[in-house]
């Protein structure tokens, strides 16, 4: 890191090259960014299976939604997954929060899933349904 000299009387303090600092903190974020954005749906899917600790394969639903449903009532979005919220009609001020959560649980659900598995309940347009 680059400094610039500034004399005051007896002393001489040196002072950081901000603009270099800058563009160091500039070009880490972008990386940051880059590296977030380029993540795949199987990365992301064991993301989530990673917070949920298991994964559905077909042999242990029953395990699987004790914990997912333990997991999603942590995060208090147990109303997405039971009948405690149903979906509010689309001119509803309420609907594109609902929408936006339901989306949310709905991914948590299917990243917990076995990718051979994933075909079967994507196309459910709720986190219920799923």
């Amino acid at each position: 890191m680059e400094a610039t000299t500034t004399s005051i009387g007896l002393v001489e303090l040196k002072q950081p090259n901000t603009t270099a600092n800058f563009e160091d903190l500039m070009a880490r974020m972008t990386q940051a960014i880059n590296q977030n954005q380029t993540q795949t749906p199987a990365v992301m899917q064991d993301i989530t299976a990673t917070q949920i600790g298991i994964k559905l394969d077909g042999t242990n639903y029953a395990l699987w939604s004790q914990i997912v449903e333990m997991f999603i009532s942590g995060k208090d979005k147990l109303k997405y997954i039971n009948d405690d919220l149903p979906q509010p009609e689309p001119n509803d001020p309420l609907f594109r929060r609902w929408r936006t959560e339901n989306s949310i649980v709905k991914g948590w659900l299917i990243g917990s899933m076995n990718p051979s598995l994933v075909s079967n309940f994507i196309r459910f347009s709720t986190a219920k349904q799923v």
